[in-house]
């Protein structure tokens, strides 16, 4: 990484990718993208409470299924799921790379999520005049 070689004096990147350097003191957290504070990371500000508002974005993942797939079959993975990510061993596992175990409350509330973000992403796109290549 450009930034502990000396290369590089900030930039952004996942909590994943810099916890381990942050809490080996190679690398300072300047502040987090995140709405809240990080709870690896509970000394390092967020964005927001550095004076920008609009600047909350995070990364996250999710399990999609095709169009179409049966309501009841998608109820039972997703309360599979959400007992999965809710045992202490994830918690603590994804805890330690960086990351927040979390899943929606309802499948219908996930929808929009991923709704608000395509909306908000294409937005940006937009605005930057990203393309695709």
């Amino acid at each position: 990484m450009g930034l502990i070689g000396g290369e590089t004096q900030v930039m952004f990147n996942t909590m994943a990718s810099v916890i381990t350097f942050i809490k080996a003191g190679r690398v300072k957290g300047f502040a987090v993208t995140t709405a809240t504070r990080m709870p690896q990371l509970p000394d390092v500000p967020t964005m927001v409470e550095l004076g920008l508002a609009d600047m909350v974005s995070s990364s996250w993942q999710r399990i999609l299924v095709p169009t179409g797939t049966p309501k009841d079959v998608i109820a039972k993975l997703h309360a599979a799921i959400a007992q999965t990510m809710d045992t202490p061993d994830v918690r603590a596992r994804l805890g330690n790379g960086g990351a927040v175990a979390s899943t929606s409350k309802t499948p219908e509330e996930f929808g929009e999520f991923l709704a608000a973000e395509t909306k908000r992403w294409g937005t940006v796109s937009r605005e930057v005049g990203a393309k695709a290549d």
